[in-house]
C-alpha cells in the first residue's frame, strides 16, 4: 500500500513536471517566433504593398528566380514585395544621380562615401532616420547596430542611412596576374607597384592578343594605383594624410587632386595608355575589368582580398591560371574598410516610408532572406560548411555571391568564402600592413559641407569633368598641362576656403574627442 502510495506521488510530481516542462517549452516558441517575426509588432500590415529598391552592381542571370523567393518570404513576414532595379558600375555615375534628382518613384536606394552620400543628403535626397523612426520601424537594427556604425553614418550629426554591418580590410594592395604572360615576359614574380608596372610594359611590347590591364572609366584607379603607392590614407571625401609625413595631425592633410603626387599619377597613366597598357578607346569603355579578364582580352587586375578567390578560381576554370601578389611597399599602410562604404536610405520621394524602413529592416536582419540577396538559394549557388565557411555551388556564376547586396551584409552571420592557402598568405601579408587604431584618430569623423557648399560643388563638377580622362591617360602629351589646368581650377573655385574649413572642423573634432 505504501509502494502504491509513493508511486502515485511520484507519477503526479513526474505529470507536473513535465507540464511545467512542455508550458515552458511552448512558451520558449513563442517567444522565439514572437522574436523572429518582431516586424509584425510595428505598424499595420494588412495592406500588401511593393518597395522599389535601387542599387550598384551586377545583375545576375538566376536574379528573377531567387528574387521570387525572396518576395515568397517576405510576403510571409511582412505582406511586402520588392522591386530591384540594379544599376552597372559602369553607368552609375550618370543613371544614380539622375533618380535621385528626377523625383522618380524610389522607395530605398544604395548609398555611399564614394557615390557622394554625404552631398546628397545635404540636398535633402534621403529621409533622416530619427531615433524614433528607428525604434518604431526597424526594431532590429536599432537593437543590433553597434553606435560605432551608426557614427560612420552621421551628416551634421544626422543619420540618412544604415550601413552594412561586416567589414573588412578591403584595401586595394594585391594584383591578379595571368601565369602565361607573366612567363612570357621572362620576370618570376611581381613584389611592388613599380615591378607591377614593369610588368604591363612588357606584356605591352610583345604584341600579343590582348592588354595587359584593360581599365575602364568607373573603376577608383586612384585608390587603386595612386594611394597605395604614395603611402595615403583617406581621411574624409578627398581630403588625404600621407603616413610618409609623421603623426595625423589636421594641418598636415591634403586635398588629393591637388597635390603633386596626383600630377604624378596622372602623368604614369598617360605614359602607361601611350605604351598601349589598356585599349585607346578605354574612355568609352562599360565592360568591367574582371570580364575582360574572364574572357581573354586583359592579363591582370588590381584587387580586394574579398574579390580575390572568387576571381582565381574563375579564371581558372576559364583557362587563364592567374596568381596574386601584395604590392604593398613595406611601409605602406591600409585601414579596414568603413561600415558606411556600403548603406541604403530611404528615398525623401519614398511612398511609404515606415513600410521602406521596415523591409529595409527585414532584409537586413532576417537570416533567410539576407542570404538569399547575398548568394541565392543554398545548395545549388553557394555551400555552407560545417566550420561556417561558404563555398561556391554549382550554378555559382548564374548567381555570383553578393553581386548587388553590398549594402545588406550583416556582421552577425556574414559567411566568409573559404580560401586557397596563396589567397590566405596574401591576405595575411596584407593585414599585417594595417594601421593600429591608436594612430588613427578620425574614426567617426565627418564633414558638414553647410558653409561651403557652393564652392563644393564647383570643385565636385571640376573633378567629374576631368577624373576620368586623366585616370585613362586620354591627354596624352598635354597631361601635364591639364593637370595644372585643372588645380588651378580648383582654387579658383574656392578650394584654399574649403580646406580652411575641413581642417578647422577636424581640430574642433579632435579637440572634443580627446
Amino acid at each position: 500500500m505504501k509502494k502504491s502510495v509513493v508511486f502515485l506521488i511520484i507519477l503526479i510530481c513526474s505529470c507536473l513536471l513535465t507540464a511545467v516542462s512542455c508550458s515552458r517549452e511552448t512558451e520558449t516558441q513563442e517567444e522565439t517566433v514572437k522574436e523572429e517575426n518582431i516586424w509584425t509588432e510595428c505598424m499595420d500590415l494588412s495592406a500588401r504593398k511593393n518597395i522599389r529598391l535601387v542599387v550598384i552592381g551586377s545583375m545576375p542571370d538566376d536574379f528573377d528566380e531567387v528574387l521570387a523567393e525572396i518576395n515568397r518570404k517576405l510576403l510571409e513576414k511582412i505582406n511586402t514585395t520588392i522591386s530591384v532595379k540594379i544599376i552597372s558600375l559602369s553607368e552609375w555615375n550618370v543613371i544614380y544621380p539622375l533618380m535621385l534628382s528626377g523625383g522618380e518613384q524610389i522607395d530605398l536606394i544604395y548609398t555611399a562615401e564614394w557615390c557622394d552620400y554625404a552631398q546628397e543628403a545635404g540636398k535633402n535626397a534621403f529621409l533622416e532616420l530619427t531615433d524614433d523612426f528607428v525604434k518604431q520601424y526597424m526594431p532590429v537594427s536599432y537593437a543590433h547596430t553597434p553606435e560605432v556604425v551608426w557614427d560612420q553614418a552621421r551628416v551634421s550629426g544626422k543619420i540618412y542611412a544604415l550601413p552594412r554591418t561586416y567589414t573588412d580590410n578591403s584595401s586595394y594592395g594585391a594584383v591578379l596576374i595571368r601565369k602565361d604572360i607573366l612567363e612570357k615576359t621572362g620576370m618570376d614574380t611581381v613584389d611592388s607597384l613599380d615591378s607591377y608596372e614593369e610588368f604591363l610594359y612588357k606584356s605591352a611590347s610583345l604584341g600579343l592578343s590582348g592588354y595587359p590591364f584593360v581599365a575602364f572609366p568607373s573603376l577608383p584607379m586612384v585608390s587603386m594605383l595612386m594611394l597605395p603607392k604614395e603611402h595615403m590614407l583617406t581621411v574624409s571625401q578627398e581630403l588625404v594624410w600621407d603616413t610618409d609625413e609623421g603623426p595625423a595631425d589636421p594641418e598636415k592633410l591634403m586635398f588629393l587632386y591637388d597635390t603633386d603626387e596626383y600630377r604624378e599619377y596622372c602623368l604614369r597613366m598617360a605614359a602607361w595608355a601611350e605604351a598601349g597598357v589598356w585599349p585607346s578607346n578605354a574612355i568609352s569603355g562599360t565592360i568591367h575589368t574582371f570580364r575582360h579578364l574572364e574572357e581573354g582580352r586583359s592579363f591582370s587586375a588590381v584587387v580586394r582580398m574579398h574579390e580575390a578567390q572568387n576571381y582565381l578560381d574563375s579564371l581558372a576554370r576559364r583557362g587563364y591560371p592567374a596568381k596574386i601578389y601584395c604590392v604593398l611597399d613595406e611601409d605602406a599602410y591600409v585601414r579596414m574598410n568603413h561600415y558606411s562604404g556600403d548603406m541604403l536610405s530611404i528615398s525623401i520621394f519614398s511612398a511609404d516610408p515606415a513600410r521602406a524602413a521596415l523591409c529595409l529592416d527585414v532584409l537586413k536582419h532576417d537570416r533567410e532572406i539576407n542570404l538569399l540577396c547575398q548568394g541565392g538559394i543554398e545548395g545549388r549557388h553557394y555551400i555552407l560548411n560545417e566550420d561556417g565557411t561558404r563555398e561556391r555551388g554549382p550554378e555559382y556564376t548564374d548567381y555570383v555571391w553578393s553581386d548587388w547586396a553590398w549594402a545588406l551584409r550583416n556582421g552577425e552571420f556574414y559567411p566568409l568564402e573559404k580560401k586557397s592557402e596563396e589567397v590566405l598568405r596574401v591576405a595575411e601579408e596584407i593585414d599585417s600592413h594595417l594601421l593600429p587604431d591608436d594612430e588613427w584618430p578620425f574614426t567617426g569623423f565627418r564633414m558638414d559641407d553647410t558653409a561651403v557648399i557652393a564652392e563644393i560643388s564647383v570643385i565636385r563638377s571640376l573633378i567629374q569633368e576631368y577624373e576620368y580622362s586623366f585616370n585613362l591617360g586620354v591627354f596624352g602629351d598635354e597631361t601635364d598641362v591639364k593637370v595644372r589646368e585643372f588645380q588651378a581650377k580648383l582654387h579658383d573655385a574656392g578650394l584654399d576656403k574649403v580646406m580652411e574649413e575641413w581642417k578647422k572642423q577636424l581640430r574642433m573634432w579632435l579637440s572634443e574627442t580627446d
